[in-house]
């Protein structure tokens, strides 16, 4: 960012204007403002109004706050699993029955061999081994295709359930979408569990507003006052955002 105000200039990820002549709420209204020329800063996501200004005495983030949280990291309560693919089962059930009739068809020369050779009064034992082998190899080849199909049946079935599934999951956010408050509600809980990690790595100094803005991913600079920070770079790391210290 940039900034030129109460006559300092200044540019960086983390600025100290502590003891300077500076109104927080002036100074918020240049960050949010997109054509200010006295902070040039990328522009604040939806996050930035509840947690873009600390103090004190700031709020602890209610379920408005927690559902801007999740927005801006892209927390948007999802419809579901992508459905089950049963590619491999119908591959599965292909190369059973394409070794189903390969042995079927070995079976037939074998027993046409053996008959053969039965009519000219020939040595049959080779010809009749052949002909036990084929069958058992195909009565297994055929044992396993109903196996692949039984696979495939079972495939298509929690495929189909979990197309239904996914369509109530869609209908579901729908619904979220036309009900502010429901999607509000679920996105606060998508957030939730963030904010409460976030409760760790910052100081006692209104720490449910501090994890709050942690938990947020913030693109334009956070505005500290009388934080419990000693020099500015501490207060981004903490944030993981950019600062202004007042």
């Amino acid at each position: 960012m940039k900034l030129a105000v109460a006559g300092v200039r200044a540019s960086g990820r983390a600025l100290d204007l502590r003891g300077r002549d500076v109104d927080p709420h002036r100074l918020l209204t240049e960050i949010r403002d997109p054509d200010s020329r006295r902070v040039v800063c990328r522009r604040p996501g939806p996050a930035h109004r509840h947690v873009g200004h600390l103090n004190a005495t700031a709020d602890r983030p209610n379920a408005d706050a927690l559902a801007a949280v999740a927005a801006s990291r892209d927390l948007e309560p999802s419809a579901g699993a992508q459905p089950t693919d049963a590619a491999a089962e119908r591959r599965a059930v292909a190369a059973a029955t394409a070794d189903v009739i390969a042995l079927r068809e070995r079976v037939e020369r074998a027993s046409g061999r053996l008959e053969a050779l039965r009519d000219i009064d020939a040595e049959t034992d080779e010809a009749a081994a052949d002909l036990r082998q084929a069958t058992l190899e195909l009565t297994d080849a055929e044992t396993e295709r109903v196996a692949a199909e039984q696979r495939l049946n079972a495939a298509e079935t929690r495929l189909r359930r979990e197309r239904d599934q996914r369509e109530r999951g869609l209908r579901r956010a729908d619904a979220r979408r036309n009900h502010p408050e429901r999607r509000t509600s679920a996105l606060a809980e998508r957030a939730r569990p963030l904010v409460e990690r976030a409760h760790a790595a910052v100081p006692g100094w209104n720490p449910g507003a501090l994890a709050a803005a942690r938990a947020a991913r913030l693109s334009a600079p956070v505005v500290v006052e009388n934080g419990p920070f000693r020099h500015p770079g501490q207060a981004a790391a903490c944030l993981d955002a950019p600062v202004i210290l007042l």
